[in-house]
């Protein structure tokens, strides 16, 4: 969670609460959803998951526990007539794919690689 703090930022909302003297976070999983159409139907969500609890934090024993970073396109709604699930689940993979390639690898992936190789 730190570490996800660290490389991340908590965003100028949440900064002063992290700097509070003595504080040290024990939780922070940012998740963000964005509708990509006027109608909201077709959204992507990026959200990450650490699996650090307070007793690791309390004791700074830390396990090596997994970090993942999620990516979900999805779709509200019934499909179009013409639209079958094979092309609508096509068409979120690419979607999905370019949300990767265009913002979490550079953004989010990048920084927490960097982070985690200085511990």
């Amino acid at each position: 969670n730190a570490l996800l703090a660290e490389a991340l930022g908590v965003g100028p909302a949440l900064d002063r609460v992290a700097e509070i003297p003595g504080a040290r976070v024990i939780n922070f999983e940012p998740s963000l959803t964005v509708a990509l159409d006027e109608d909201c139907r077709t959204q992507v969500r990026i959200s990450t998951e650490s699996r650090t609890n307070a007793f690791q934090v309390r004791t700074g024993e830390f396990a090596e526990e997994q970090l993942s970073v999620y990516v979900t396109a999805r779709q509200y709604g019934s499909l179009e007539p013409q639209t079958s699930y094979v092309d609508a689940i096509n068409r979120l993979a690419v979607i999905a794919q370019e949300v990767v390639d265009s913002c979490v690898i550079e953004q989010i992936l990048k920084p927490l690689a960097r982070t985690i190789s200085m511990k």
